[in-house]
């Protein structure tokens, strides 16, 4: 079994940015680091093309802790985009994009084997400190969740996805990369093999 970080490749194709000069707006519209539902009050907010001189992808990078992906890739990702939380649709002009919600936050991280960098000056609500990186991860494999593409507590904004831990073919990375879908990279973080 392997585990990716899941990253946007924006140096090399199209990213989305929130049509406002007002930060608050962006902020508001587009907080999705929480793992909260969002399809109840959903308003999409108006977006462009941040970098148009760069090649479009399949994904794109909308807010921390989430990207959007067009028609193509959410007709071959819809299953495992639905189990691990909410599909939102967004458009940028008039083409139709869905923004990814992820729900799924799971405690599997194995901390006894796990290796981080504490910031001794902030402390969350509980006094404890806050976890500033992972520098080496571990999971515990029976913890994982059905859904392929999920988010753990240790890293809100981090979006992460597995191979070799259920049927191949149901698997987001596997179904990104045998369809050649563009414009996400996967930085390999953990390996049982």
């Amino acid at each position: 079994m392997k585990i990716y970080k899941v990253e946007l490749d924006v140096n090399n194709y199209q990213q989305f940015v929130v049509e406002s000069d007002e930060p608050e707006i962006y902020k508001k519209k587009l907080k999705f680091i929480d793992c909260k539902p969002k399809s109840g009050n959903w308003n999409p907010p108006t977006i462009r093309v941040f970098n148009p001189m760069l090649e479009k992808g399949d994904f794109y990078r909308l807010a921390v802790g989430t990207f959007a992906m067009n028609i193509k890739a959410m007709d071959l990702l819809r299953t495992e985009c639905e189990l691990a939380g909410e599909v939102l649709p967004i458009k940028c002009g008039k083409e139709q994009f869905y923004a990814i919600n992820i729900l799924e936050c799971v405690n599997c991280l194995d901390h006894l084997n796990c290796k981080f960098d504490i910031d001794e000056e902030f402390t969350d609500e509980n006094g404890n400190p806050v976890i500033d990186d992972i520098e080496v991860y571990a999971f515990l494999e029976g913890m994982l969740p059905e859904a392929s593409i999920f988010k753990i507590p240790e890293d809100i904004c981090g979006i992460y996805t597995y191979t070799g831990h259920k049927n191949p073919e149901d698997e987001f990375k596997n179904i990104v990369d045998s369809n050649n879908l563009k414009g996400l990279k996967f930085k390999l973080i953990y390996s049982t093999s």
